[in-house]
């Protein structure tokens, strides 16, 4: 994915991206450019492309300040502040596909060829760089990927059945509960929410 952006998003700056127990995730920071779930089949149709090219991963470590210096060339500077995290004594690693190169310790598949149509971007939401909102607010496309892309449409069903099940949608369409200016992230129980609370405390 983060290669497709790349291609597609010449001034994007990558960020930190990690797997999770659902997929992954990329915070990048695309300057000026907004993404919505209107980009994504754009994004898809790039990393199928990519895929179709059949690279082979490459993985690899590089001296500290070489590492730095690389990617000081390329203008990407939250790598060179992960770098800087790392202790003096650990490796930097690499790995390669093509024409990109990102910092990874994997594992990795040796080649993408087997990667078509296996994977999905899911949704976009804002992630400030570390944490602190202090910082730059990023972009985060969250995806998941599977070994065949049966898997993935089994997977795809279940996450849009789970989303008719969400608690902010049904809350909002049940009448349960109300969200406020007054006090933003807090919910304020609306009389069918109340009701059900009280049910569920005489319980």
């Amino acid at each position: 994915m983060a290669q497709a952006i790349k291609r597609l998003y010449k001034n994007a700056k990558l960020a930190y991206g990690p797997s999770v127990e659902t997929g992954f995730y990329y915070d990048i920071d695309f300057g000026d450019v907004s993404i919505s779930d209107a980009d994504f089949e754009k994004i898809e149709a790039e990393m199928n492309k990519i895929v179709d090219e059949g690279y082979d991963v490459e993985r690899y470590t590089m001296d500290r300040n070489e590492a730095i210096k690389f990617f000081k060339d390329k203008n990407e500077d939250y790598k060179i502040l992960l770098i800087e995290d790392l202790p003096d004594s650990e490796q930097v690693y690499f790995a390669k596909q093509g024409e990109f190169v990102d910092l990874c310790s994997g594992p990795h598949l040796t080649n993408i060829k087997s990667l078509k149509s296996c994977f999905k971007i899911l949704s976009v939401a804002g992630a400030y760089w570390r944490g602190d909102q202090n910082n730059k607010m990023l972009t985060r496309l969250y995806g998941t990927a599977f070994a065949t892309p049966q898997e993935l449409e089994e997977y795809l069903t279940l996450y849009e059945e789970a989303k008719k099940r969400d608690h902010r949608k049904l809350g909002k369409e049940l009448d349960l509960f109300m969200l406020s200016d007054y006090g933003p992230g807090f919910p304020f129980f609306l009389p069918h929410g109340m009701i059900l609370k009280n049910t569920l405390m005489d319980h």
